[in-house]
């Protein structure tokens, strides 16, 4: 505590002797060795009051720490928990709604695959309605072509027919000559 050697003692020692005398040295060594014990009593009990102290402080240190380490435990576990519930939400609303998705989309295919059908129904009638009107109108064209032709032969044979009559002069029964189915005489 002190640094004080044997050598330090002695001087103390008779520096004490000559001070005090012989007759109050004991008296002065006892009431010193009391109050040096008292001093280590004291030293002592400071010494055992702060390692309680610490001993206390660390104990509530530790006892917070434990607390702190259990709060974050509950509150991780809760976080988890949470998370775990937000993703099972997640999941399903995600599922509902491809759910949904998916139906609107065949309800929607349906109804395209239906229009499809009117709209091909609708064009296969009108297309077979214009394919008769268009054989009808090829038919009536061909008809006119026919007649026209026929017209055109029937000139062509009226025509014929006078100049084969010019050539071959026609006698009838009574002797005069005439054309011959015409009905009509030449004046």
């Amino acid at each position: 505590m002190f640094d004080i050697g044997m050598p330090e003692l002695v001087v103390i020692f008779i520096v004490a002797l000559l001070v005090f005398g012989p007759n109050k040295l004991p008296e002065i060594g006892r009431t010193l060795g009391k109050g040096l014990s008292e001093l280590k009593k004291a030293l002592q009990d400071v010494k055992d009051s702060v390692q309680e102290e610490l001993n206390e402080s660390t104990s509530e240190i530790r006892d917070a720490v434990t607390d702190v380490k259990s709060q974050i435990k509950d509150a991780k576990s809760q976080i988890t928990k949470e998370a775990q519930d937000a993703g099972k939400t997640i999941n399903k609303t995600v599922e509902q709604a491809t759910s949904e998705v998916t139906k609107e989309a065949q309800g929607a295919g349906k109804t395209i695959n239906k229009t499809v059908k009117q709209a091909t129904s609708e064009v296969t009638k009108e297309a077979q309605d214009a394919g008769k009107t268009i054989n009808k109108t090829v038919e009536q064209a061909t008809s006119e072509v026919n007649v026209d032709k026929e017209i055109k032969s029937v000139k062509s044979a009226l025509n014929d027919e006078p100049k084969d009559k010019k050539k071959q002069p026609d006698t009838s029964p009574d002797g005069s000559e005439g054309n011959a189915g015409t009905g009509s005489a030449k004046t």
